[in-house]
């Protein structure tokens, strides 16, 4: 599945940006990266809506035992699906990261 999409001047990203959007289906899911030049790409991920709920709600309740390392494995999941296979073009686009 081919993804395109418009951006308004509302949502340009400032240079050397990079934006995450992710598109949850019931059968499917996307993350949308645009690079800072742009660029928008698309990647599939291998898990549905259902799924996703699943394995969010798993790393919020590790992330709420306080003291323990019981977060890291349901985290490396979630980071293995949805940030690993942009992982390599991000690093090439070499965004600025910001704090809030």
């Amino acid at each position: 599945m081919q993804v395109e999409l418009a951006l308004t001047s509302t949502q340009r990203v400032r240079t050397k940006e990079a934006v995450i959007n992710s598109l949850i289906l019931s059968d499917r899911t996307y993350l949308i990266l645009r690079l800072p030049d742009g660029t928008l790409k698309s990647y599939p991920a291998t898990i549905t809506a259902k799924q996703m709920q699943s394995e969010v709600e798993q790393f919020r309740t590790k992330l709420e035992d306080f003291g323990t390392e019981a977060y890291l494995e349901p985290a490396q999941r979630l980071y293995n699906l949805l940030i690993r296979p942009m992982a390599a073009d991000l690093a090439q686009s070499e965004p600025t990261f910001y704090q809030r």
